[in-house]
């Protein structure tokens, strides 16, 4: 697979989470991000729980610039996850489970997003009390991505916002910059889900030398796609592909119980292939899901998803 030009640094030194005069909690962080020779520095962090597929999940968010939470604060509100929070700032995004384990890794800047999940090369050190969330994250070697070689490492300490709470602002808030008439918008259309029954076998043909099924679905830049792919007879393995056999996303353990699942944004219009796998060894029954949510119209062009 030819990959992105990309050397990844991220360092982290952050203050302790603390409470103010007022009560409220402090949230403190200093990294930086060098991306393609260019180096981006994190000084701002936002904690937060969601609710994915009736799993608690805490998000930390770690930005170039503060973000407006305005719009991450109503769909937390609204959904319970941040499904209709799009943010365009450079940030580094780690989707941790309730034990503090690493779900996903998710990278956007100079226009790439780079998502990992299921990579047992990541390191995830975290703790989850109360309001606060602290912890590192890293690699145990050095990977590669479009051919160049990436690393990271973060140190994360912060108070984490309640989805439940989603009814209070979160200070401070920060405003856009340049002020417009406010417009309704529409809430996201959730097409009509598209689920697959298959079965995978030991002689099914082969996707990098593993069994496998190939489902083919024309998808759309203006859509995210949920896909789940669960199985109660072998531990399932998800990968991408699209109309030229380009890898562009893959996932092991993501659903839960040995279950995978890709949030996934295409690049472009195309028919992509979703190839049903298995991680080890087994075979048996599966069922493929494949819901989709059409995105917010903005006045920003979209950005590529390079997974």
């Amino acid at each position: 697979m030819k990959r992105l030009s990309i050397a990844f640094v991220i360092a982290a030194l952050l203050g302790f989470v603390g409470v103010g005069q007022c009560g409220e909690p402090k949230s403190n962080v200093k990294g930086t991000l060098t991306l393609d020779g260019r180096t981006y520095r994190l000084t701002s962090v936002i904690a937060y729980e969601q609710t994915v597929f009736k799993k608690k999940e805490t998000v930390i968010l770690l930005s170039e610039k503060a973000i407006n939470t305005t719009k991450l604060m109503q769909s937390l509100k609204k959904n319970g996850n941040d499904d209709d929070f799009f943010p365009t700032e450079v940030h580094v995004k780690l989707s941790l489970d309730g034990a503090g384990e690493l779900l996903q890794l998710s990278v956007h800047a100079g226009g790439a997003n780079i998502i990992r999940s299921g990579d047992r090369n990541l390191v995830t050190k975290a703790t989850l009390q109360g309001a606060a969330a602290k912890g590192s994250a890293s690699m145990k070697k050095a990977d590669t991505f479009r051919d160049k070689p990436f690393n990271f490492e973060v140190d994360f300490e912060s108070a984490i916002l309640g989805a439940a709470s989603a009814g209070t602002e979160p200070a401070p808030a920060v405003e856009p910059k340049t002020k417009t008439t406010p417009k309704t918008t529409r809430p996201p259309v959730l097409d009509k889900d598209v689920r697959i029954e298959g079965t995978l076998a030991n002689n099914s043909p082969k996707v990098k030398g593993k069994p496998a099924q190939v489902h083919k679905s024309s998808m759309s830049p203006d859509k995210i796609y949920i896909i789940d792919l669960e199985s109660t007879d072998f531990d399932t393995y998800l990968r991408i592909l699209d109309s030229r056999g380009k890898e562009l996303a893959t996932d092991d353990d993501s659903g839960g119980n040995l279950n995978a699942r890709i949030r996934f944004t295409p690049p472009r219009e195309d028919t992509y292939q979703i190839v049903a796998t298995r991680f080890g060894s087994g075979q048996g029954n599966y069922l493929l899901k494949i819901p989709s949510i059409r995105r917010p119209k903005s006045n920003n062009r979209p950005v590529p998803c390079w997974c």
